[in-house]
């Protein structure tokens, strides 16, 4: 924007303009089941306010959504155009709700089931009659394998572009091979920075992204369909594996590994800069390794079948994957 600052691009994003016309719905529902017309507000501010303490209140006891009840809020701000100050109480209402009620996170999804559910992609896409099938699932897998090594967040790994990423061998270290992701719009700016770095240093997950990084046009997203589709893959190959549905997320890929990364280390520091936590309590409601050593003994004695097949056939690839790009991988691509 000439003469100013860029707003951060969430502004322009049609998802956040959703959220924010339904924060608006809700909050004009509040109004008018408590017979309060906007008009006798008019533009006081302590007025809105108190209304709007009174608002959170509600939600809070009804056990709504804490973001809709914030985006609410930022949609009054808008219209209004009044900043966070005008509305204090409202504010520290919503981040008492937040410390009353820490975020949860999903179930933990242990490494052998994220093997296993790698396992399947692998098989889909060797058996897919077309490239752009098998391009698909590649991805897929690949998405997935990276979200979970690096800790990334869904909304992180499902849209990784190929100009966000950095390759050590392309910084002329050939030494150990790593990969760097880039994340351009991360959740705790004002914690770990505008642009925050995630280093992947996992061999056999650098080779065969680099496989996919090359077999990419420049500038576009690895995973093309976003993180809807990513999810309907992820769900897809629960089914085949007769796990139940909803029993792993796309969440809970991140509190997998970071439950993993804890048992193996007990280093609550390196683990929250590693997962660029600004808050321990946040990233001790991740850490939960009792629910995912648990999680396996949990399935039918037919899906621990399933899985154990499944993981093995994604350890042959990795195996292969620590020598090179397996000869399957190369073949995959060769029309292109």
């Amino acid at each position: 924007m000439p003469g100013g600052k860029r707003p951060p691009l969430r502004l322009y994003s049609e998802h956040y303009a959703a959220h924010l016309a339904a924060g608006w719905e809700d909050l004009l529902k509040f109004f008018e089941e408590e017979g309060i017309s906007r008009r006798s507000l008019g533009l006081l501010t302590r007025a809105w306010d108190y209304v709007l303490v009174t608002y959170v209140k509600a939600r809070y006891r009804a056990r709504a959504s804490r973001s809709l009840v914030v985006h609410a809020l930022l949609a009054v701000q808008k219209r209004k155009r009044w900043t966070r100050a005008a509305l204090p109480r409202a504010w520290a209402w919503t981040w008492a709700w937040r410390e009353r009620a820490p975020p949860k996170a999903s179930t933990p999804c242990p490494r052998p089931i994220l093997e296993a559910i790698l396992g399947v992609l692998f098989g889909l896409a060797t058996m897919s009659p077309t490239e752009a099938l098998r391009r698909k699932f590649w991805t897929a897998l690949g998405a997935l394998w990276m979200g979970f090594e690096g800790m990334l967040r869904p909304c992180e790994f499902a849209t990784a572009r190929t100009d966000t990423m950095v390759f050590g061998e392309e910084l002329g270290d050939l030494e150990s091979p790593y990969l760097v992701v880039v994340v351009e719009t991360p959740k705790n700016r004002r914690a770990f920075g505008v642009h925050q770095y995630v280093l992947v240093d996992s061999p056999p997950l650098v080779c065969f992204m680099k496989w996919i990084y090359d077999a990419t046009t420049a500038g576009l997203p690895l995973f093309k369909g976003g993180r809807q589709a990513l999810a309907t893959i992820f769900e897809d190959a629960l089914a085949m594996l007769l796990i139940p549905k909803g029993t792993f997320t796309l969440r809970s890929l991140r509190p997998g590994k970071a439950s993993e990364d804890f048992r193996l280390t007990r280093n609550v520091q390196a683990l929250q800069f590693t997962g660029r936590w600004r808050r321990l309590q946040t990233m001790h409601s991740y850490l939960q390794e009792a629910a995912a050593a648990l999680v396996s003994g949990k399935l039918s004695m037919e899906s621990r079948s399933c899985v154990e097949a499944a993981r093995q056939t994604f350890l042959t690839l990795r195996s292969e994957c620590d020598v090179g790009v397996p000869g399957v991988c190369r073949r995959a691509f060769a029309g292109r």
